[in-house]
């Protein structure tokens, strides 16, 4: 977090006093009484500290922090620990199967304009998901619901089922200005079974194919 703002300024500004608060609640919520939580507080609301309001063009959306406190820092799918997750190398190998991924940490995808976002934003090992999840809920449904008020291009890949229990919220816009894309989960269970398969998804390509039709530049996916 900088300075005086909660979160960061441009979100601060465009969640409002009440939106600032709703996040508030839910961070304390998170981590009332608990001991053993991930990632580090300071790293809870870096999605949004790399990422200003205005310069989202991509959202993916994961599921929860990683339970590891050396690998989870605030950012969907990506890890400062040095051991690569599965839903990760499944990631790497549909941008570039070829290519030497050097960091497991995406940073540089979310100061490209890439929101790694969490359903909850923080794991902890004394609730479950759901309870976990319903925490998070309305916070994370005023981001969702902030992006798209921008009337701004944005692609949003929903990985799995849980994550694409949001996907009315997209759909609901009618707006051309919004690519949603499914597959299945990139873990190492899913990746590679049902109907949309995350390995043969090129979600990636389709995502900087629709950017630039857009007019706007692509995602550099192999920067890091």
């Amino acid at each position: 977090m900088e300075g005086s703002y909660f979160i960061d300024k441009s979100w601060d500004e465009a969640f409002g006093d009440d939106g600032i608060a709703c996040a508030k609640e839910a961070l304390d919520k998170a981590l009332e009484g608990r001991e053993f939580f991930t990632p580090a507080r300071e790293n809870i609301f870096n999605a949004f500290k790399y990422t200003p309001f205005e310069g989202v063009k991509v959202l993916i959306l994961g599921q929860d922090p990683y339970p590891d406190p050396n690998a989870a820092h605030g950012l969907s799918f990506s890890s400062n620990y040095k051991r690569r997750p599965p839903s990760l190398k499944h990631i790497f190998e549909v941008i570039d199967k070829n290519h030497d991924f050097q960091t497991n940490n995406l940073t540089e995808w979310a100061k490209q304009g890439v929101l790694l976002l969490n359903r909850s934003l923080t794991f902890d090992k004394n609730s479950s998901l759901t309870v976990r999840n319903r925490i998070w809920e309305e916070f994370v449904n005023r981001v969702f619901e902030g992006i798209i008020s921008r009337d701004k291009p944005l692609v949003v890949m929903l990985w799995g089922e849980k994550a694409q229990k949001s996907k009315p919220i997209f759909d609901g816009t009618n707006s051309d200005k919004i690519l949603v894309l499914t597959a299945s989960h990139p873990s190492s269970f899913s990746f590679n079974k049902g109907d949309e398969k995350f390995i043969e998804c090129d979600h990636f390509r389709k995502c900087n194919d629709f950017l630039q039709a857009h007019g706007i530049t692509p995602i550099n996916w192999t920067c890091i």
